[in-house]
Formats: structure tokens, C-alpha cells, sequence
């Protein structure tokens, strides 16, 4: 099993953008991120933490 240290905010403007606000284990927050780049972002960090 995985853990991923990160913090999902799914406000209303995210909601209504259709966007993620995302907040990183060193506590950077990014906001606007597109469901699909950080879906893809996750799985490229699993991938690599397999090797």
C-alpha cells in the first residue's frame, strides 16, 4: 500500500471550475489543478517509488 501525503480542497469555486485546490506535504498550496494532471502526477510518482 502507498501513502501520498497531500490535502484535497474541493471548495465551491473548485467545484464550479472543475478544479482541485492541492496542498503538499511542505505545505505549498497550488490551486486550479486539473483532476486529469494530478490523477497522472500521482501515478507517476507510484511509479517511480516502485522502481
Amino acid at each position: 500500500m502507498q501513502r501520498y501525503n497531500y490535502i484535497i480542497t474541493i471548495g465551491d469555486k473548485e467545484s464550479e471550475k472543475k478544479k482541485l485546490a492541492i496542498r503538499t506535504r511542505d505545505n505549498k498550496v497550488k490551486f486550479d489543478v486539473d483532476m486529469e494532471d494530478f490523477i497522472k502526477q500521482i501515478k507517476k510518482e507510484n511509479n517511480e517509488r516502485s522502481l
